[in-house]
């Protein structure tokens, strides 16, 4: 039940994602960029750019709709050595605001890829404060002299892709809890492998005969009896 529930958050949060990165390059395209200026050699550009960061999705989206847990962890590792290089470029802005919003980026990016770490609540609890940090950073864009209409709804977008990450975490985590049961199951004994209570009563019945006709003494009889019983 737990992996069912995994695998349809897994698909949920997959959807996000890629509906987040299309938003985001219809906005691009549409909004953002005076295609006007851009010209036919700048749209192609744009939407090659665009299409690579679709692609890109797409990457994490696949391991997230076939409940991969280790697949998710993968690409989050390479988004986070990213994101490094983005915190290194913020922190050399002389804007405070667009250092902030860098900070706020990598430590909400840190603190998905420890949740991917901690299936279950632990891990849940991490993604929420993700996207705490997530809106906080969205939010500080509107004041910074580069904001982008594009940027800011991808951040909100994301912001909620990170509350569904969260929820697929704390499932698989469930469904990890639940496996030890089902291999301990499959090693339980066979119902040949249980003591037959009614072949333990026939041999006790036999050893008693054999101690009323004197080949065995009662004490020995005893010693056997107890054996049989487990006592």
């Amino acid at each position: 039940m737990a992996e069912n529930i995994s695998l349809k958050r897994g698909k949920r949060a997959g959807n996000m994602l890629l509906a987040e990165m299309l938003v985001y390059l219809a906005l691009y395209c549409l909004v953002d960029s005076d295609l006007s200026d851009l010209g036919i050699a700048g749209l192609i550009v744009a939407l090659i750019g665009g299409g690579i960061g679709v692609l890109f999705s797409l990457i994490l989206v696949m391991p997230l709709r076939n409940d991969n847990l280790k697949g998710v962890r993968g690409v989050y590792i390479f988004l986070g050595c990213i994101s490094l290089v983005g915190l290194y470029f913020s922190l050399k802005s002389d804007s405070v605001l667009d250092k902030t919003i860098g900070v706020l980026s990598a430590a909400a990016m840190a603190l998905v890829i420890i949740a991917l770490y901690k299936p279950g609540d632990a891990g849940k609890n991490y993604c929420y404060f993700a996207a705490f940090l997530s809106l906080i950073s969205a939010l500080a864009s509107i004041e910074s002299d580069e904001f982008a209409l594009h940027d800011f709804i991808n951040s909100m977008l994301h912001t909620i892709y990170i509350v569904f990450l969260g929820l697929y975490i704390e499932s698989k985590g469930k469904s990890l809890e639940q496996q030890p049961i089902t291999e301990d199951a499959s090693e339980s004994p066979s119902e040949e492998q249980i003591d037959n209570p009614k072949t333990d009563y026939d041999e006790l019945i036999k050893l008693k005969e054999l101690m009323d006709k004197g080949v065995i003494t009662p004490e020995e009889y005893d010693a056997k009896k107890k054996q049989i019983l487990g006592l």
